[in-house]
């Protein structure tokens, strides 16, 4: 998909026994994820650690924040990936694509303190918001 910060991002197709979407053809439960590379183990600092432990915490306390799987290897490269839920676009395409009338103007930033403030509470820092990075849903 494409390159952010220092890290790649995929998109890939989750086959899961959780019931999302029903493929009749291969008779299996699929939903579409993205595969946020964090490097591989061995060069792993603690900010590594800190930056998967962070989703995983968020995304299960919180239902406006990314949904994160879980964590899974490359098989290739040995690198890890956060497995996370793949959202409609980010804030910035969003803004791009619609005229906003203040009042959904003033809507976003509203949620957008909220979540910095869900962030900081549960001791954790963004460390690289911007709207390329504030994903959204329709």
């Amino acid at each position: 998909m494409t390159k952010g910060g220092c890290n790649k991002i995929y998109s890939a197709n989750w086959i899961s026994e959780e019931y999302v979407k029903w493929n009749s053809k291969e008779r299996q439960l699929t939903f579409k994820v993205v595969l946020k590379e964090l490097g591989n183990i061995e060069a792993a600092n603690r900010s590594w650690f800190d930056e998967a432990k962070s989703h995983l915490i968020l995304s299960n306390k919180y239902t406006d924040f990314v949904g994160c799987c879980g964590l899974t290897q490359d098989s290739s490269s040995g690198n890890y990936m956060l497995v996370m839920h793949l959202l409609d676009m980010d804030l910035r395409k969003y803004l791009q694509k619609h005229q906003c009338t203040w009042e959904e103007k003033i809507h976003v930033v509203w949620h957008l303190i909220v979540a910095l403030r869900r962030i900081h509470y549960n001791d954790a820092i963004h460390r690289d918001l911007h709207s390329g990075n504030v994903l959204y849903s329709q």
